[in-house]
């Protein structure tokens, strides 16, 4: 993180109150949860759509975007989705935070999904999600995607975010994997069923501060488990 990484978010959060239209949902939850999507894999997934085009057929190759920002409910409850009927971010928020989401539908989805049940009217919303993820340094290997897929260890994973951000715990880093059965490259004695790297999620309390994440919710493991995941590279 940077030198007083939090000061930023914190006088965000401070003037949050004025701007939140349903605290009693942020209230509910322990705080937020960061997904940062690995853009290689979420464009292998999605494929060269027309609202992906920024992301995954322009000049610049991306690596961790943002993918959503929402509430983290306490262990055992499941997070709100589509908690109450939002209009759509307008074009010009749409264009604003396009640096860090590059999907008009991922920034859409996010907003209907889980903006909505965070409690923030939505440049807020946009501005605080935008907020975490600037003060957030991402690990110099993970900055820019590798052409070939490689292959990584989950826990090593956790550990260079936390070396990377003083002050964050592991307990507040998760990951999700994309699971791929029968695998046919795999050699004799290896298991057929090949784990990719889809998301990461940082864990924050409402003070804008790095927390445990609860064991339920958005940041769950996503069944990523340990061991050796893939790490998609831009080439085919």
């Amino acid at each position: 993180m940077r030198p007083c990484p939090l000061r930023g978010v914190a006088l965000l959060l401070a003037g949050i109150t004025a701007t939140a239209i349903a605290a009693d949902r942020t209230d509910e939850a322990e705080g937020y949860a960061l997904t940062l999507a690995w853009a290689p894999q979420r464009c292998a997934e999605t494929g060269d759509r027309l609202d992906n085009r920024t992301l995954c057929a322009g000049e610049r190759r991306y690596g961790f975007i943002v993918l959503t920002l929402a509430p983290q409910r306490t262990a055992g409850r499941e997070p709100p989705a589509e908690c109450r009927t939002v209009p759509p971010l307008s074009p010009e928020l749409v264009d604003r935070y396009l640096p860090m989401t590059p999907s008009e539908t991922l920034l859409q989805q996010a907003w209907r999904r889980h903006g909505a049940c965070v409690g923030l009217e939505p440049e807020a919303w946009l501005n605080l999600a935008e907020s975490l993820y600037v003060d957030l340094s991402i690990p110099e290997a993970w900055r820019e995607p590798a052409a070939e897929t490689r292959t990584t260890d989950t826990a090593a994973l956790v550990g260079e975010f936390v070396a990377a951000n003083p002050g964050l715990p592991a307990e507040a880093v998760r990951r999700a994997c994309r699971y791929q059965s029968g695998y046919r490259k795999a050699a004799p004695g290896e298991p057929r069923v090949r784990r990719w790297l889809e998301e990461v999620r940082i864990c924050y309390g409402h003070d804008g501060k790095p927390r445990a994440c609860a064991s339920g919710g958005p940041a769950a493991p996503g069944g990523c488990g340990r061991g050796p995941v893939s790490v998609r590279g831009t080439g085919p």
